[in-house]
């Protein structure tokens, strides 16, 4: 089961006039199995921070996070790096090709499986 536990972390990011903001400060957290999480705040309150370190797409600039995550633990990303006229179709495809090649090669073994 899905077990996590934050202790003392904190995040900065440097803005484009090289000032650092604080967007999580001394943050200690702990998500025990069977347990439900809400994240809710204002824009810009560290919400999507916190989701990425968790799925250890980013570290903390200070404490630690230890996560447990059997079988693995997904983000999708709030913005997608697509062209200005990307289409929703785009959109989805782009979030959803690691996947599709997930199951083509699911379908692959199968077959391979069948054939023998």
């Amino acid at each position: 089961m899905f077990r996590a536990q934050l202790t003392d972390v904190t995040r900065h990011y440097v803005l484009p006039d090289a000032r650092f903001r604080t967007v999580l400060d001394r943050v200690s957290l702990t998500v025990r199995p069977g347990e439900r999480l809400g994240v809710v705040g204002d824009n810009g309150s560290g919400k999507s921070t916190l989701l990425r370190l968790l799925a250890g797409l980013e570290a903390p600039d200070d404490g630690s996070v230890d996560v447990e995550a059997p079988g693995g633990l997904g983000h999708l990303a709030q913005t997608l790096d697509l062209p200005p006229d990307a289409t929703v179709g785009d959109a989805v495809d782009h979030a959803l090709a690691e996947v599709r090649g997930l199951e083509r090669a699911v379908r692959a073994a199968e077959a391979g499986l069948a054939a023998t």
